[in-house]
């Protein structure tokens, strides 16, 4: 089994990795992870008090949901900021 981490930079691959051999990758899911830090930094703007993680999505990437969309695979559900 091989297993490798997406992320960013020059020499991450912008096709998704050859899931039919077996191998298993760990998304981060880059614009939801994204949708997470606005609606912290909003919050955060607003006096809010945030905890001190923020979690946000990933999710293990293999031949059995390589196909799935992303927000399917996480049960992404919308941060909605109304400001105070």
């Amino acid at each position: 089994m091989l297993m490798g981490l997406r992320g960013f930079g020059p020499d991450v691959p912008t096709e998704p990795p050859n899931l039919d051999w077996g191998c298993v990758s760990i998304d981060s899911f880059p614009f939801y992870m994204g949708q997470v830090a606005v609606d912290a930094t909003l919050r955060s703007l607003n006096g809010e008090t945030l905890p001190s993680v923020v979690q946000t999505p990933q999710a293990l990437i293999d031949s059995s949901n390589v196909d799935t969309p992303a927000a399917e695979i996480i049960n992404w559900v919308a941060p909605t900021y109304v400001a105070g």
